[in-house]
């Protein structure tokens, strides 16, 4: 099985990603992890907001600097949930805490958790990786700026914690 080749597939069915798929992570897995969103991010939007809002002054006509004020206010209002709600994904033995909504959680048991899954598109040349997480009735999506990691390392810990859940429920 090492020879095997592990290959990703675009939506239109084009290979994209013929990296071997990682070794077994051997290390113990923590109790309980939780991916945030990262600081840089988070003054990122107010820094945009307050620059959308300065060029605001510089324009000619009042739609100009409305839709500029209306920009600038939802930056801030995404600064604003990454401050009310910075953690975005928690695992646990028990399962998953996601965010939901402006600044909401809730809480899926590892048995309805369907899969994980690595959604991998490239656009306008740029690779955008996410981390879907089939929960039943819910899809969760979850990027690199909303986790504060890789999403692929997000993958393979949520896997391990999936797998350790199941091997718990199977041994009772």
């Amino acid at each position: 099985m090492p020879d095997e080749e592990y290959v990703d597939h675009d939506p239109v069915g084009l290979a994209i990603d013929t990296t071997p798929p990682p070794e077994i992570d051997t290390r113990p897995l923590p109790e309980i992890v939780e991916w945030r969103v990262p600081r840089r991010a988070t003054w990122g939007r107010f820094g945009g907001a307050a620059a959308v809002a300065a060029l605001s002054l510089f324009a000619v006509d009042l739609p100009q600097v409305i839709v500029a004020l209306v920009a600038a206010a939802g930056l801030v209002a995404y600064a604003v949930r990454d401050l009310v709600a910075p953690v975005r994904l928690r695992l646990d033995p028990d399962g998953v805490v996601a965010v939901r909504g402006y600044a909401g959680r809730r809480a899926f048991p590892w048995s309805v958790i369907e899969s994980v899954r690595l959604d991998s598109r490239l656009r306008l040349g740029i690779r955008a990786e996410a981390i879907e997480l089939d929960a039943g009735d819910d899809i969760l999506v979850f990027g690199a700026t909303d986790l504060g990691v890789p999403v692929r390392e997000a993958v393979r810990t949520v896997e391990r914690f999936r797998a350790r859940a199941a091997g718990e429920t199977g041994s009772r």
